[in-house]
């Protein structure tokens, strides 16, 4: 959890700075994949994911695929090497 607090904070600043897209987008980046790292922790540990980071990674990767999807040949789009469902895919609150 320490991992995503300190990915937060780096996207935190650098938004309220004069923006530097590619820093902005690795600090994003990196983001994911620390909350992903941390699904997937508490995952292997039988533990839920909590429901603000199911919807953070869900909208994170919605937002990352549709960037990739401007940028992405379509055969690597329909190939799904930009997608990543595990979080979404867990324990659903219910």
């Amino acid at each position: 959890m320490v991992a995503v607090r300190s990915a937060r904070q780096d996207v935190r600043t650098l938004r309220s700075q004069p923006v530097d897209a590619v820093r902005l987008l690795s600090a994003r980046a990196a983001l994911l994949l620390s909350m992903e790292a941390y699904a997937d922790e508490l995952t292997a540990r039988h533990l839920p994911v909590p429901r603000k980071l199911r919807d953070d990674l869900r909208l994170m990767r919605d937002v990352r695929s549709r960037r990739l999807d401007q940028v992405t040949p379509p055969a690597a789009s329909k190939a799904g090497l930009h997608h990543r469902n595990h979080a979404e895919n867990t324990w659903s609150g219910r």
